[in-house]
């Protein structure tokens, strides 16, 4: 294969128009490399600026004249079909393939009229623009976009989790109980574990009482009824209240912690300022000895790491 060339009429099978290419190729890939390098910066500053530099996504449409500050209009036909998807999945009863087929049904179409395959549906649920935020590679996290969400954060949480399996609680147990307040706070004095409670059936059993005990079932030290314990916490916190000699006390303790702490930042300032006066010294030393060949590049790098260590 031969390049021939009507602008570059020197590139030839010669040794002179095979460089005359290579230079010419070099020079067009270092353009269209720097022209993507451009690109996907300014990319980058539309998606800081929360503004979507892609095609429009189904249910949006790209708003060329940018009437509402944004590249992204919600689309009056898909738009309603895309949040029915995202309500159907949510709730946890329908497969992906049956919401496919609903939405299919009620004419939910790609840009070109063609039918979403499951691998688009599926991506498609997964895009954070949906819910408002656009993310990229280049950023840890996604960006507030511009343009009108969709559907709810919460209802883009509660799709993902959908989607990856994980199992939903309408009402999620409660770690801390009001009716038992102690528990998790104070602790078996045998075994060490946080005390839980209940209410437990009495001898006649047409009443139930509060009883706090510990949460290891080998264990039998506590079972304390929860008014008892629940007394006795709070004569631990009278007698841990301080008196007025001790809060009037409480300015200077805090004025001495104070100026405690501003003296050790000052003096952890002179330190960090002493080793970098160090480092820059070291660094001025060395670089003129590894000139006049006193010193090689093994024994420059361990001042280096030794510097970072400190």
């Amino acid at each position: 294969m031969r390049l021939y060339s009507v602008y570059e009429p020197n590139v030839d099978a010669t040794a002179a128009g095979k460089l005359a290419a290579n230079i010419h190729g070099t020079f067009n890939q270092y353009f269209s490399d720097a022209l993507s390098e451009k690109m996907q910066d300014r990319m980058h500053a539309a998606v800081l600026a929360g503004r979507f530099p892609w095609p429009a996504p189904i249910g949006y449409l790209n708003d060329s004249k940018l009437r509402t500050g944004t590249n992204l209009v919600p689309d009056p036909q898909r738009a309603p079909l895309v949040w029915k998807a995202f309500e159907l999945i949510a709730t946890g009863d329908y497969k992906k393939t049956d919401v496919l087929r609903i939405i299919t049904d009620d004419g939910l179409r790609t840009k070109k009229g063609r039918n979403l395959s499951g691998q688009t549906f599926e991506q498609m649920l997964m895009k954070s623009v949906y819910c408002g935020y656009i993310s990229t590679s280049r950023l840890p996290q996604p960006v507030k976009g511009e343009h009108e969400p969709l559907v709810s954060e919460e209802l883009f949480q509660t799709v993902l989790a959908v989607l990856s399996g994980r199992k939903l609680t309408v009402a999620p147990k409660r770690k801390f109980n009001p009716n038992f307040p102690l528990k998790w706070f104070v602790r078996c004095a045998s075994r060490g574990t946080p005390l839980t409670g209940g209410l437990v059936t009495g001898k006649n059993r047409n009443r139930k009482y509060g009883y706090y005990w510990c949460r290891r079932q080998a264990c039998s030290e506590v079972m304390v009824r929860r008014e008892r314990l629940e007394d006795l916490f709070m004569d631990h916190l009278r007698r841990l209240q301080p008196d007025k000699e001790t809060i009037q006390e409480f300015p200077a303790i805090a004025e001495q912690v104070w100026r405690q702490t501003q003296g050790d930042a000052e003096e952890n300032a002179k330190t960090l300022h002493t080793q970098l006066e160090d480092q820059k010294r070291m660094k001025s030393e060395l670089l003129p000895a590894k000139l006049r060949g006193e010193v090689n590049q093994a024994t420059t790098r361990r001042p280096t790491q030794t510097s970072i260590v400190r």
